[in-house]
């Protein structure tokens, strides 16, 4: 199983939720087969467009039970699934039962606790005499906002329950204070038992790290990258060495903790970089990243063997042809409540990644789910100069048409300026 050909006699089943259909297209181009799954029959009450999901697509097969192809076998009675790929949080405990089992898994595993539990993941970069940003911790939204009240530009996040409330920003009393008191309503007779983890705003610049690891190992070769957040990503191919202390440090540091999880997935760090070089570990992300997982799918030629060597216990690598990656993530406020059309020039293929979506009658569609959300996709490009990536995502940008869709091409000009505050840091590694 050293090379690419030998994938091809491979059976790969990827478990998603969604967002990750572009995972399994991608690894179709390697895999001999791959099977498709997303859980889509919640409460007892399936509903039609979650179970549309996946299906129609030429290169993977969409399927509706999980556990009913663990069990299979091929003619020669080994298990029909060779590999396993997990591409979210909340599988943990799935990932490790058949890992367990004696099954090849692709998985943050238990490692997803970093991204699920904010307060847990504070205490521990404290343990490891990381730098910590204030925070605070606070149950209920009445006392929430008695803390709140005469503070200015905080952000308030939860545990685990995205689809309840992203990251939520208290500008001041005036402007803020209903759009909580909507959360209170919203979660009812629950907003006395939420917890809250508070933050303030830090000013820096905010890079982070996007690679594999396995078993608290790092590739020679990483991804590195800037952030616009839900617009833009800037990101280039660095040696893991050769990238500043006040990224690496942290990385370093968890790699005993990650290597207790038997971490086999992808990571990306969250640092805002103060000018005092402080270096603040904000936010883990321990499932398929976006920004740049779409990004590392047309970058890294070899990603299905990344992730089935990652599955196995080794680090692999990343083969890439550029230097220099950009993401523009796709916007439509009409697919919150609406099927989405999407029409692009199939040479473009490979540069469009798409969430939630189908293939009806030939034609793209983003489907509406109830998380509601208007980030669709994202356009990927790569280049020998960061000023080609950029100039090419905005071409394939222009070529992409459905009623409703932008664009937010204008962002990365923030990028940029914020890879011009790294050099004022003596950190840039974009150079």
């Amino acid at each position: 199983m050293d090379g690419m050909d030998n994938l091809k006699n491979l059976t790969c089943l990827v478990y998603d939720n969604g967002s990750n259909v572009c995972v399994a297209e991608r690894l179709a181009k390697d895999f001999g087969k791959v099977y498709y799954y997303l859980v889509w029959a919640q409460n007892g009450f399936p509903e039609r467009n979650t179970y549309q999901i996946g299906r129609n697509i030429p290169e993977i097969e969409r399927i509706d039970f999980f556990w009913e192809y663990v069990d299979k076998k091929k003619p020669d009675g080994s298990p029909l699934i060779d590999l396993f790929v997990f591409t979210d949080v909340f599988t943990a405990d799935i990932a490790t039962h058949l890992k367990n089992t004696g099954r090849t898994v692709f998985s943050a595993f238990y490692g997803e606790q970093l991204e699920l539990y904010r307060g847990k993941l504070k205490q521990l970069i404290s343990a490891l005499n990381l730098d910590v940003n204030p925070y605070q911790q606070i149950k209920g939204v009445d006392p929430l906002l008695e803390f709140l009240d005469d503070k200015t530009d905080q952000f308030v996040k939860l545990d685990m329950f995205r689809g309840t409330s992203e990251t939520m920003h208290w500008i001041n009393k005036d402007l803020s204070y209903y759009d909580f008191i909507n959360l209170k309503s919203k979660l009812g007779p629950l907003s006395e038992e939420q917890v809250f983890l508070v933050e303030g705003r830090i000013k820096g610049v905010e890079p982070g790290i996007d690679t594999v690891c396995v078993g608290g190992k790092y590739p020679k070769w990483v991804s590195a990258g800037l952030e616009e957040k839900d617009s833009s990503y800037l990101a280039k191919m660095c040696e893991y060495a050769k990238l500043p202390k006040e990224l690496t440090g942290i990385t370093d540091a968890l790699s005993e903790t990650f290597a207790g999880f038997h971490y086999a997935g992808l990571f990306s760090t969250e640092v805002i970089i103060t000018d005092k070089h402080k270096s603040y570990f904000i936010d883990s992300t321990n499932r398929i990243p976006e920004p740049p997982g779409s990004l590392q799918q047309l970058w890294w030629k070899n990603y299905s063997l990344i992730v089935l060597s990652a599955a196995q216990g080794k680090v692999l690598d990343p083969e890439f042809d550029d230097l220099y990656g950009v993401e523009i993530i796709i916007h439509s406020e009409k697919a919150e409540k609406s099927f989405q059309a999407v029409l692009f020039p199939e040479k473009y293929k490979d540069y469009i990644k798409l969430k939630n979506f189908t293939i009806i009658n030939g034609m793209y569609y983003v489907i509406p789910t109830s998380v509601e959300l208007q980030e669709i996709g994202a356009v990927v490009a790569t280049g020998k100069t960061l000023e080609a990536a950029i100039n090419k995502a905005k071409q394939i940008c222009t070529e992409i048409q459905g009623d409703g869709l932008s664009f937010p091409v204008e962002k990365i000009d923030n990028g940029l300026k914020k890879i011009k505050e790294l050099d004022k840091l003596g950190i840039n590694f974009f150079v």
